[in-house]
């Protein structure tokens, strides 16, 4: 009774879903820095999709607190890069990338990797955090 409906809403989606990702290649192509540092594991597969390396990761394990030896490999990674941003998460505590980008003069700045119900919109939510990679990546 709604097959269409469906299919026009999937048709819909996946053209503002083509149109982010050419959007996010075309911004990510003007970022002068590649590399970045993000509290978790969270961006890896955005990262490979478009050409960009999460260089270090502060929470190695989820829910577990960084050792003072693992905030110093962050710290060390961070300063070889010149990392101007360390990525947090709105969702979790951003006190050891606090710490991180007061060792290095980064600021902290947030991506969200899962977004806020209950307006919940992914392609909103993508191009928010493309505007914060571009503040630490784009000259």
């Amino acid at each position: 009774v709604h097959a269409q409906t469906y299919r026009d809403n999937a048709a819909e989606l996946i053209g503002r879903l083509q149109e982010l990702d050419k959007d996010i290649r075309a911004q990510v192509n003007t970022f002068t820095t590649k590399r970045f540092v993000a509290f978790h594991a969270a961006w890896i597969y955005f990262a490979e999709r478009y050409g960009l390396q999460q260089a270090a990761v502060i929470e190695q394990s989820p829910g577990k607190d960084p050792s003072p030896a693992e905030i110093r490999r962050v710290v060390d990674t961070a300063r070889s890069i010149g990392a101007k941003a360390i990525f947090a998460e709105p969702q979790l505590s951003p006190k050891a990338a606090e710490v991180v980008a007061g060792e290095t003069g980064a600021q902290v700045l947030l991506l969200d990797p899962l977004g806020r119900p209950p307006d919940y919109d992914y392609i909103q939510m993508m191009r928010g955090n493309l505007e914060e990679m571009k503040k630490a990546l784009a000259e």
